[in-house]
C-alpha cells in the first residue's frame, strides 16, 4: 500500500466509505473478511447472544418487575439481540464490553444490601449509554 497513488488511495477512501470494499486490503478491512468468507469454515454455532442472557435474567432470583432489574434485563437483550446481528468490527467490541457492564449490574441489582436509588441510576445510565452505542453502531 506504501506505494499506491494518491489518486488510487482516494478512489479506495470513497468506495470504502460506500460499503464497496474492492479495493481494500484485506489486513485492514473488515468488510473485506466478510466479503472474502468463501463458505469452506464450519457452521458457526446457532447458539445465540440473545438467547444466554434471556436464561441468565430467567435464572436470576426474583425481584420487583418494575425496579433496575427489569430495566437493566431490558436493555441486556436489547445489546444481546443487536450483537446478534452485528457485523464483525470496532462496534461489535464496544458493545460486547457495554454488555458485559450491564449483565454484572444486573447481578448486583436489588441486592439486600444495594440501595434501590442508586440501582436505579445506575439502570438509567445503562439504558441512556446502549441507546447511544446502538445509534452510533448500526448494524
Amino acid at each position: 500500500m506504501a506505494n499506491d497513488s494518491d489518486a488510487l488511495r482516494a478512489r479506495r477512501y470513497r468506495a470504502h466509505k460506500h460499503g464497496d470494499h474492492r479495493l481494500c486490503s484485506p489486513d485492514r478491512c473488515f468488510g473485506v473478511r466478510a466479503d472474502n468468507d468463501d463458505g469452506d469454515h464450519p457452521p458457526a454455532a446457532t447458539a445465540r447472544i440473545s438467547d444466554a442472557v434471556r436464561d441468565y435474567v430467567a435464572a436470576l432470583p426474583e425481584g420487583t418487575d418494575d425496579g433496575a432489574r427489569a430495566v437493566l434485563a431490558q436493555v441486556a437483550v436489547r445489546l444481546a439481540a443487536a450483537m446478534d446481528g452485528a457485523r464483525l468490527g470496532p462496534g461489535l467490541g464496544v458493545l460486547s464490553r457495554e454488555l458485559r457492564a450491564v449483565v454484572g449490574a444486573l447481578g448486583e441489582a436489588e441486592q439486600p444490601d444495594s440501595y434501590a436509588a442508586l440501582d436505579d441510576l445506575k439502570a438509567k445510565r445503562a439504558q441512556r449509554r446502549v441507546t447511544l452505542l446502538l445509534d452510533a453502531f448500526p448494524n
